[in-house]
């Protein structure tokens, strides 16, 4: 049978249309090609089809330095002041039909992205008023946050409040150049995972100062791969975190000084004593240093402190490439007598491995 041009199909009548929103749910799996092989065709069955395909479809965006500038056109035609600063390579996004097409946008995700000022950053993020995640990675250029505009931008936008926000470094790229800018904004994040790997990142003030304005909401915080070298120019502060219930430091020393390690991993962990904290997980690469050489009874001492009476789980991951002739086990019962207040408490997990 022909349907006329317009017209509304109900497929399945005795299936609640709720019901058929969880089977589509069940396409949107694998990999992005697959799933818009999957979902596209399905979308010109029917409307109420359509507009559920259409908000998974365009649920999750990724955006690199070759489709910025076609995704940029395909919004407003061109419109956007800089978007003709940006690469014209040619993708094919096709919304819909709804008139608020970007709403349905949850996670965005900005891979060397070439978006040279604070206003450009703020406009392109206010396209979609239903964000709630953002990944950041390594940035190009510096934006330019000494100008006036960009301040009055930044105080004149609404409150983002993200779920997630992502900050990575790549290579000599550090994301750390948009830091200052979300910092200027009314900003909350609820979990923050950020990777410091990048020369630029041994300087962690731009960082700091994000950290200074979401670090009172901030529950969730992840930070891997700090720089490698020894003794950083400003350090990571982790301080205004007051709020924090689960983090995880991933730290690595690549000298035979147990120093290098023991200093920076006491550091952190006295910045939040006064954080609820409930779940902490310690991942510890060693390049020339024995788990055995770590003053474990010093990390021992400040989590079973009072300040740390909410902790529920402490789980502790150690690779090493030093040689040793202790078996897994007898570094684990190793670790576990040195931090035996913890292991008393029934909060450790200890976890050894080889690099």
């Amino acid at each position: 049978m022909a349907l006329q041009h317009g017209a509304e199909y109900k497929l399945l009548p005795d299936i609640p249309l709720e019901i058929q929103f969880l089977i589509l749910d069940q396409l949107y799996t694998g990999r992005r090609p697959s799933r818009i092989a999957n979902l596209t065709p399905l979308a010109l069955t029917c409307l109420a089809w359509a507009g559920h395909i259409q908000s998974l479809l365009f649920c999750d965006i990724t955006l690199n330095y070759s489709n910025t500038g076609a995704f940029l056109s395909l919004l407003r035609g061109n419109a956007l002041p800089f978007a003709r600063e940006c690469s014209s390579w040619r993708i094919s996004l096709r919304p819909l039909g709804s008139h608020r097409r970007w709403a349905t946008v949850r996670v965005l995700s900005l891979r060397f992205c070439i978006l040279y000022t604070a206003e450009n950053l703020w406009a392109f993020i206010d396209l979609f008023p239903g964000l709630e995640s953002l990944e950041c990675s390594g940035w190009l250029y510096n934006l330019d946050d000494t100008s006036a505009a960009a301040s009055d931008v930044a105080r004149t936008t609404p409150t983002l409040h993200l779920k997630r926000l992502v900050l990575e470094s790549s290579n000599k790229h550090s994301p750390q150049f948009i830091s200052r800018q979300l910092a200027a904004r009314d900003i909350v994040v609820d979990s923050l995972p950020v990777t410091l790997a990048a020369e630029a990142d041994r300087d962690a003030s731009p960082c700091n100062v994000l950290l200074s304005r979401i670090g009172p909401m901030l529950q969730v915080l992840t930070v891997t791969k700090l720089p490698k070298e020894v003794g950083p120019i400003i350090p990571l502060d982790i301080s205004n975190c007051t709020a924090l219930r689960h983090l995880t430091l991933h730290l690595r020393c690549n000298t035979a000084n147990p120093m290098h390690m023991n200093t920076p991993l006491t550091s952190f962990i006295y910045q939040i004593s006064t954080a609820p904290l409930t779940t902490l997980t310690l991942e510890i690469i060693l390049a020339a240093l024995s788990p055995l050489e770590l003053q474990w009874q010093d990390v021992d001492a400040i989590l079973t402190a009072y300040a740390f009476r909410g902790l529920e789980n402490v789980t502790v991951r150690v690779k090493s490439a030093a040689k040793s002739s202790s078996t897994f086990g007898e570094l684990t019962r190793h670790l576990q007598n040195r931090m035996a207040g913890l292991q008393q408490r029934g909060l450790l997990l200890v976890e050894c491995g080889e690099l």
